[in-house]
């Protein structure tokens, strides 16, 4: 009995102390102060492991609540951690303005009414005030709709697209738990997402939608369980209208379903994806878009693993075209491991599709030119189908990627990203050792709940 006391007193101090943490990385500590911040996430994953130990079933529901309350204090503060929210209002507004957000360059629409005040304050702090809008037509009507009410109010807007986001959360929170009982598996794995402190800080807290992609994914995943086909069709369109990556999982379910299911689900996807953007793209927008998808991966860089070591492969022997082009060579090796990711989860049921998921969505990172921190927390929505952990372990050592802004001019630190993917690799090996089976991204857990 006394133990047991103990036990509920540490849980108690453990989420008093995330909560102060989360606190201070919500509305005091700089990206550039990397002493504060790096303490705190430290103290915020260290307090995390102790409850994924600690909690046992009869606090799963304190937990969880606990979970949304922390997303709940950091939804009303500017990000701190990320400046792509000031992109958000500027999109926002000119929607809310009756104006296109693809149809022209900031510093060309800023040009043609200067003494804007709503766009004026906005442009200076743009990151990207050369290159046209990137987000898909989901974020886009969040962002209008915010900025339709808040039209003045750069806070305002801000704290209505977190309230969105820690909605979308709360959604992906229930459905967790119940694709983990369909799936047979324990429901305090959802607390793998739901209290991952990288998840919390980077969704939320800077403002991030692949919140939205996370719940559109698992709905669509539900509503598949339960041959729901139209419904999944559409979730799952809404999630390629939040973040375009989703389509990655389409070859998932070649091998899973007839080709009568295929075709109309499929066709259902793709056509209600496209539909999607047909209030912002037209034969005029369309190229803008489609030219900043494409510099945005060709041309950008950051915390990449297979692709850094690519470049830095074909710059040493003097290949400096092909260089360029690392992104678009390594693209058949990623679609190949997609592939034989989704033959070889064909069988599995629900489990064994979001296990599949998580290993598409790995293969993919890996290969991709540009990991940011909140790229991998879909990733962790996964890991509670898959038998690895090594998403865990990646968001450990993600928020080592903010020694970026440490000085300026802002630089990557190779030797860190090494270490990152050094890390990654030999828990791969070391899983696929211990478990004495051919390689795959299905290794032992190593972290249990």
């Amino acid at each position: 009995m006394r133990r047991a006391c103990w036990g509920n007193l540490l849980i108690g101090l453990l989420l008093a102390a995330s909560l102060v943490l989360y606190l201070l990385l919500g509305y005091e500590v700089q990206r550039d102060d990397l002493v504060a911040l790096w303490s705190c996430y430290a103290g915020l994953f260290a307090a995390w492991f102790l409850l994924l130990r600690l909690g046992q079933a009869r606090h799963l529901r304190l937990l969880l609540i606990s979970a949304v309350l922390f997303r709940l204090v950091l939804a009303f503060g500017l990000p701190l951690l990320s400046d792509d929210f000031y992109r958000f209002v500027w999109d926002g507004r000119l929607s809310a303005q009756g104006e296109n957000p693809f149809a022209e360059l900031p510093e060309e629409r800023l040009s043609r009414s200067p003494d804007d005040p709503a766009l004026a304050e906005l442009y200076p702090l743009l990151n990207s005030p050369r290159y046209y809008t990137v987000y898909p037509p989901f974020c886009q009507a969040v962002f209008a709709t915010a900025c339709w009410l808040f039209p003045r109010s750069l806070l305002a807007s801000v704290v209505a697209m977190k309230l969105v986001i820690v909605l979308m959360e709360l959604a992906s929170l229930l459905l967790l738990g119940r694709l983990l009982e369909a799936a047979g598996k324990p429901a305090n794995l959802s607390l793998l997402y739901a209290l991952n402190p990288l998840v919390i800080v980077e969704l939320t807290g800077n403002l991030h939608f692949e919140a939205a992609m996370v719940c559109f994914c698992l709905a669509s995943v539900w509503w598949l369980s339960r041959e729901r086909w139209l419904l999944a069709a559409l979730a799952l369109s809404l999630a390629v209208a939040s973040k375009l990556i989703p389509l990655i999982f389409l070859p998932l379910l070649l091998p899973r379903l007839s080709w009568r299911r295929n075709l109309a689900f499929h066709s259902g996807v793709l056509t209600l994806s496209a539909a999607s953007f047909l209030p912002f793209l037209g034969l005029r927008q369309l190229p803008n878009f489609l030219a900043s998808v494409g510099l945005y991966y060709q041309k950008f860089h950051f915390n990449a693993g297979l692709y850094r070591l690519l470049r830095t492969a074909l710059e040493a022997a003097d290949e400096l075209e092909l260089a360029e082009q690392s992104a678009l060579l390594l693209a058949p090796a990623v679609v190949l491991g997609i592939v034989v990711v989704a033959w070889s989860s064909r069988k599995g049921g629900v489990g064994g599709l979001l296990e599949g998921m998580h290993a598409a969505l790995f293969i993919y990172l890996l290969g991709a030119s540009i990991v940011h921190p909140w790229y991998a927390c879909p990733l962790l929505a996964f890991a509670p189908f898959a038998r690895t952990r090594v998403a865990v372990l990646w968001s450990v050592l993600l928020p080592l990627t903010y020694i970026t802004y440490a000085t300026l001019p802002w630089g990557e630190w190779y030797g860190l990203t090494g270490l990152e993917y050094g890390a990654l690799a030999g828990y791969l090996l070391g899983s696929w050792r211990v478990s004495g089976a051919s390689f795959s991204l299905c290794g032992p857990a190593k972290v249990p709940v």
